[in-house]
């Protein structure tokens, strides 16, 4: 599963056309956080949405893919612009106050009950991605007590096995709202604005 080079060359062209002549927001809008997917076929990516909703008991609106398997390309500096390939993660990001606050209040008491945590290059990591605005399972706390990270990384990995036969990860991140996962796309897309403009790719 990996984009077509003609589909990608078509969308990387469409996207940096948008960002010449449309508002941010539009264009995270129209490329990343509305629309189908470059990869996945829409009967496909209905189902993996509907089993993301089902396991965290929301409507299947809140749960869309991010990253490359939706534009067809990297944001990345690093990367900018490579198309989605063989060995790319797909990037799911779940969006509920109601959750995330749920998942904030238990590491909250985590880290009341367990100080030694917040010690860790992990606890580090964790910090960092939430200011990002995100929580992920694999930043959580890795105690066995804390059963909700141990299950959280079982359905990812399961996600992978039953949709992708094991050949890719999935990284399901949970957002408290639209505007913190907005914002953090922004800061990529943002500097593929700078870039054009500088005559960067």
């Amino acid at each position: 599963m990996a984009v077509d080079r003609i589909d990608h060359d078509h969308r990387v062209a469409e996207f940096q056309h948008d960002l010449q002549h449309m508002d941010l927001m539009k264009v995270i809008r129209k490329h990343i956080t509305t629309g189908s997917l470059a990869v996945l076929p829409e009967a496909e990516y209905y189902a993996l949405r509907d089993e993301v909703a089902d396991h965290f008991k929301l409507h299947p609106s809140k749960v869309i893919v991010v990253g490359s398997c939706r534009t067809g390309f990297i944001l990345k500096p690093s990367k900018r612009y490579e198309p989605f390939g063989d060995s790319s993660d797909v990037d799911i990001a779940i969006i509920s106050q109601e959750r995330f606050d749920a998942y904030w209040d238990l590491v909250f008491q985590h880290w009341r009950s367990t100080p030694l945590w917040a010690k860790t290059k992990r606890y580090k990591t964790f910090l960092s991605e939430l200011f990002k605005g995100w929580l992920w399972p694999r930043r959580l706390p890795p105690s066995p007590h804390f059963r909700e990270t141990l299950e959280w990384v079982e359905f990812e990995d399961r996600l992978g096995r039953q949709h992708f036969r094991g050949l890719r990860s999935v990284g399901a991140r949970l957002y408290r709202s639209w505007e913190r996962l907005e914002a953090y796309q922004a800061i990529h897309v943002m500097d593929s604005k700078t870039a054009l403009m500088r005559g960067r790719r």
